[in-house]
């Protein structure tokens, strides 16, 4: 029992003191449960941003899938493969191309036409070869000979196409042997009304001397040719 008389539980101050230890101990605990919850939807957002980073990590990689193998993407790759080629002009071999073997193929409905000269001149005394042509035509430049063509495309051999037969037969043009078709026995038809052509021969310089045999034919006939020979067909094809 307190001084004045009076029990210490009736004394007003010692209740105000109970209610404010009260208040006290119920604000931690509320600030105690937030914190927690902060700190679970902390680790929910994280997780969750996780997830999304994942999820678009993996579209791009879809997107980028699809893009891979879109046609048009197939496409750009072919083209890319494709061999590089010279456009029709005049050359000078060992200054704009090297001098060696070269393709012709044909890109035009026209008759294409090439020449290789010893000069600039212009004169008909300076052609080493001419010739017009349908398909294609296989030509070798000298250093400090000059090529020009027109209506076609020229490709090094080193990275030309191979020519192909379309079912089966080789249709006009000039054919390099053990590169563009086998050699062997082949039976040759005619097209032309006004008759055919065939040449055979060693090289592609295109002068008389590189000719092995040649034929103007109007009925079907056969060709022996060899690896390394030539094979220029003017108004007929050849086949098995």
């Amino acid at each position: 029992m307190a001084k004045d008389g009076k029990p210490i539980y009736k004394k007003w101050w010692l209740w105000a003191i109970v209610a404010i230890l009260i208040i006290a101990i119920g604000s931690c605990n509320r600030d105690s449960n937030q914190d927690g919850n902060n700190n679970v939807g902390n680790n929910a957002n994280t997780t969750t941003a996780k997830e999304d980073t994942n999820n678009i990590t993996e579209d791009n990689r879809q997107a980028e899938d699809t893009v891979e193998q879109s046609p048009d993407a197939q496409s750009k790759k072919e083209q890319d493969k494709q061999p590089e080629y010279i456009r029709a002009g005049m050359y000078k071999a060992g200054t704009d191309i090297a001098a060696g073997e070269y393709l012709l193929i044909n890109d035009s409905p026209i008759m294409s036409y090439f020449q290789v000269t010893k000069d600039s001149s212009g004169t008909l005394e300076s052609i080493i070869a001419n010739d017009n042509f349908y398909g294609s035509r296989y030509v070798t430049v000298g250093e400090n000979q000059y090529i020009e063509f027109r209506d076609s495309k020229m490709y090094p051999v080193a990275s030309a196409p191979v020519l192909q037969p379309e079912n089966g037969r080789y249709k006009e043009g000039m054919y390099k042997v053990g590169r563009d078709i086998p050699a062997g026995e082949y039976k040759v038809i005619p097209e032309g009304e006004l008759g055919s052509y065939i040449e055979v021969s060693k090289d592609s310089r295109g002068v008389l001397d590189s000719i092995i045999s040649n034929d103007n034919f109007t009925t079907e006939k056969y060709i022996t040719i060899k690896d390394g020979q030539y094979i220029k067909l003017v108004s007929c094809y050849i086949q098995k």
